[in-house]
């Protein structure tokens, strides 16, 4: 037979069943006590990073400042095992050893003991070279933060070493800008996304190489170009070739600003012909309002209020509509020869400042060329959109 709860005792006081709310109040202060330390403990560690003291233990190389403030205790290097984990990575570096050949060299030649007592051992030699704290950087709560900790290696250093290691290494987490995402789509109607990879040089050195393909995320589309992707070099030379056939002498171009601003000439003194046409107009319909105005304060009788709020809102429209028409005149009466000679100017630079500039230029002209690239077995097309230049001699 199952018993029934009658008494709960504590050393401070016994609860009876007649005590159930006292219990159920208490239960919940420290339900939020609880909760309320576990926000406080988190908020320290996170202030604690943000500082670039990684929370938890230090890892294998270093040590911790015990005697240091709670919350700002600087991590040390290990004099005895930093230099040993220094030397394991330059023999990583020169690409003559394995991992299991410099732990056992690690251990039989350099005698290396961890902290715990314990020989070197193959998941910890993998973290030392895997592990980003030891370039100077940690995640915590799903944040990178810069440690202020003596980095064993730099970063370049590190990349190297994941390129060494094949498909045991982590790639270093890094924030890209590339320059055509966003302009060129894939034949299926998905956006172009980009992916950086690393090759290992025979003479040591890393180089990068930049691929463009499709996202595949099309809705209800399935993409046979997913894995055809197009290196960057190869958009750069398509942009090219089209610049090509823009290539615009700088006699043409001063001959071009001379014909249009003598035509602009022209054209202003019918503008100015307009303006002053318009500028009577306003005149006439302030004068009306105004008139308006004055007959209902000096003689109110004479209009209804109805009638008055009508004639009113006419006047102040008819108002309206003629300075909107002198403002846009004023605006575009040199507006369109500008933007004719701007884009004489910028094309006739583009291929230059596409071939040296920084990605947000080349994003620039690229756009600019058009708004129809397609990405399509592995070569970009180009279409002139609707908006886009028609790159013609």
């Amino acid at each position: 037979m199952q018993g029934k709860l009658r008494q709960i005792i504590t050393n401070d006081r016994v609860y009876t069943i007649a005590d159930q709310l006292i219990l159920t109040i208490e239960f919940g202060m420290a339900t939020q006590s609880s909760v309320d330390l576990a926000k406080n403990v988190k908020r320290g560690l996170t202030s604690k990073a943000e500082k670039g003291f990684k929370p938890g233990l230090p890892n294998l190389g270093y040590k911790c400042d015990f005697t240091g403030e709670k919350g700002k205790k600087a991590v040390f290097v290990d004099e005895e095992r930093f230099p040993l984990l220094r030397k394991m990575v330059d023999m990583m570096l020169t690409g003559l050893y394995t991992v299991p050949q410099i732990i056992n060299i690690m251990n039989e030649q350099y005698h290396f003991i961890t902290p715990k007592g314990i020989k070197l051992q193959n998941s910890t030699a993998y973290k030392i070279f895997t592990n980003p704290f030891y370039y100077g950087e940690f995640e915590y709560g799903g944040v990178w933060y810069k440690g202020s900790h003596t980095p064993l290696m730099p970063p370049e250093e590190y990349d190297k070493i994941q390129l060494i290691l094949g498909r045991k290494g982590k790639p270093r987490p890094k924030t890209h800008d590339f320059a055509f995402t966003g302009v060129i789509k894939c034949d299926c109607g998905a956006m172009i996304t980009a992916t950086e990879k690393q090759r290992l040089l025979t003479s040591g050195g890393i180089k990068d190489h930049v691929y463009y393909h499709c996202t595949g995320r099309k809705v209800g589309v399935t993409c046979a170009q997913k894995k055809k992707g197009a290196t960057v070099e190869y958009i750069e030379l398509t942009a090219l070739d089209l610049m090509n056939n823009l290539d615009i002498p700088q006699e043409y171009i001063d001959w071009a600003e001379k014909y249009i601003k003598d035509n602009v000439a022209e054209d202003r003194k019918l503008i100015e012909s307009q303006l002053n046409k318009l500028q009577k107009d306003y005149e006439v319909v302030v004068t009306r309002l105004n008139s308006l105005i004055d007959l209902k304060v000096n003689n109110p009788d004479i209009l209804t209020d109805e009638e008055f709020r009508e004639r009113k809102v006419k006047y102040t429209k008819e108002k309206d509509k003629i300075l909107s028409a002198i403002n846009e005149l004023n605006e575009n009466q040199n507006k369109g020869a500008d933007e004719v000679i701007d884009v004489l100017n910028f094309w006739s630079k583009a291929r230059r400042r596409f071939e040296y500039g920084d990605i947000q230029t080349k994003r620039e002209i690229f756009a600019r060329l058009g708004s129809k690239f397609l990405l399509k077995d592995k070569k970009t097309h180009y279409r002139p959109g609707r908006n886009g230049l028609r790159v013609e001699k």
